[in-house]
């Protein structure tokens, strides 16, 4: 088995609120549709005010994210073949643009 993690950030703009509700309904939506070789997709998101807002200075520093996504695959080649889906590169791959940051700030 493998698991492979994402920790992820809400573009910039993007409230902590509007970032939890769109990957939760609209991305994660999308991911299970189509779930390929994925064997489990587990969201884990961070409690706003947990550890800090986006205003405050060191929660950009010390911890600049708003959720971890899980993927289990059975094996390596299992998820080689789902990233080299047209599903995963065209919908869900896209799709992120909406709720992403490209790299931390």
């Amino acid at each position: 088995m493998i698991k492979l993690v994402a920790a992820v950030r809400r573009r910039p703009g993007m409230t902590h609120a509007e970032y939890a509700e769109y990957i939760e309904k609209v991305h994660g939506g999308i991911a299970v549709a189509n779930k390929l070789t994925v064997r489990k997709y587990v969201q884990n998101h961070v409690l706003d005010g947990a550890c800090g807002a986006l205003g405050d200075v060191g929660y950009q520093v010390t911890l600049p994210r708003d959720s971890m996504t899980e993927l289990y695959f059975d094996d390596l080649e299992s998820m080689v073949q789902t990233f080299a889906d047209p599903y995963a590169r065209e919908v869900v791959g896209p799709d992120a643009a909406n709720l992403v940051t490209s790299r931390p700030r």
